[in-house]
């Protein structure tokens, strides 16, 4: 992902949150970047204070000023030592990059990726299915098996920068390892979030999705966490939020030019889960608020598909399946699938999407390039 051995800052990921992109920019030294966009320049700032310390620089960009130019330079000076009088730097260096913002409304391609857990080579092979056809990219939690270390919430960019080379958007939601480790604490400050949130919704040309995050998978009180969670209260709030958006038709999902409505979530919230652990059944939680959940998307937003992993399965699921037993409603997918193997290389299956003129065409493909199973989603947009 660093562009060189010596260099400073790793590849860019262009993160898609609300009416923004965020440009996340890894970082191995202490360094001052700012963009360039036409006339305009952004700063990754702290109300005002350039940032220079920091393991990933987060820069805020309007999507139409970046979709508009489709290009963006960023200037970047290593910091020798920060004084509080004329700080000691080197000399600025600029690296350009090209960006094809999401402007068709019909073949278009993304690929989903979820429940990586370490394997980034074979992540990246999987997720370079369409090669440069590629629109945008969907990594959607579980990348690593934890936040224990920076080395594994860096592994979520270099993946994305990998199969996107900051050419393309990038929609990065997390998922319920993500929330364990020392550095689960800081995930806000590491990850692209709206206004440190880590559920929004995007809108990428013609295509909206809201992004939706459960926390774990078990009761806050479940001895795994000994005390450290409070992902009821979270869930509470972001059911505000889903409310807000729903009776927001205008704003969001009716939107002037928004022809299709996903649901992007790490969990699929809408499943009942009675899988066994350790002898017990601790998945199966939050009926009252999933179901409210549920009820809001599907009166309101009637979203074309939603995309799920969590479950390690690639699977499609029909509406009205018994799998869906909180009425969310509509067609889903379970995308994606780690493969380990002794002795061998590992494997991941993911998702390779199409949004065809009269419906989703659903590839499952694994990192050989291989299509497990080719499916169209019938739906007349």
């Amino acid at each position: 992902m660093i562009f060189k051995e010596t260099s400073p800052i790793g590849g860019p990921v262009v993160c898609a949150v609300g009416k923004n992109y965020v440009i996340c920019i890894p970082t191995n030294k202490e360094v001052l970047i700012k963009a360039e966009i036409g006339d305009k320049t952004y700063y990754c700032h702290s109300n005002g204070v350039r940032v220079s310390n920091a393991k990933v620089q987060k820069i805020v960009v309007p999507m139409y000023v970046l979709d508009k130019e489709k290009r963006y330079k960023l200037i970047y000076e290593v910091v020798n030592k920060r004084l509080p009088y004329s700080c000691d730097k080197e000399p600025a260096v600029v690296a350009e990059f090209f960006f094809r913002p999401v402007e068709k409304e019909t073949d278009i391609n993304f690929y989903h990726l979820s429940d990586v857990h370490g394997s980034g080579k074979a992540a990246i092979k999987a997720g370079s299915f369409f090669g440069q056809d590629l629109d945008f990219l969907i990594l959607n939690g579980d990348i690593s098996s934890s936040s224990d270390s920076e080395k594994d919430l860096m592994l979520t960019y270099e993946i994305a920068y990998e199969i996107t080379k900051g050419e393309i958007p990038c929609v990065i939601s997390r998922g319920n390892h993500d929330l364990r480790g020392k550095y689960a604490e800081k995930l806000q400050d590491y990850m692209p979030t709206d206004n440190g949130k880590s559920y929004y919704t995007v809108r990428l040309g013609s295509v909206w999705m809201i992004v939706l995050d459960c926390g774990e998978d078990k009761l806050d009180s479940h001895k795994e966490y000994s005390g450290t969670v409070a992902f009821h209260p979270f869930r509470e709030i972001e059911r505000g939020f889903i409310s807000k958006v729903a009776s927001d038709p205008a704003g969001e999902y009716a939107e002037d030019g928004v022809k299709y409505r996903f649901v992007l979530c790490h969990i699929p919230f809408c499943h009942d889960e009675d899988a066994e652990c350790k002898g017990e059944r601790p998945f199966d939680i939050e009926k009252e608020i999933y179901t409210d959940w549920c009820r809001m998307i599907k009166e309101n937003i009637k979203p074309h598909l939603s995309i799920f992993g969590h479950i390690h399965q690639v699977k499609t699921i029909p509406p009205e399946s018994d799998y869906d037993n909180k009425g969310l409603g509509g067609d889903m997918i379970l995308g994606g699938r780690p493969v380990k193997r002794t002795g061998l290389p590992d494997k991941m299956e993911g998702a390779a999407l199409t949004i065809e003129e009269n419906g989703i065409r659903v590839r499952f493909t694994d990192s050989n390039g291989k299509v497990l199973e080719d499916k169209k989603l019938i739906k007349i947009f």
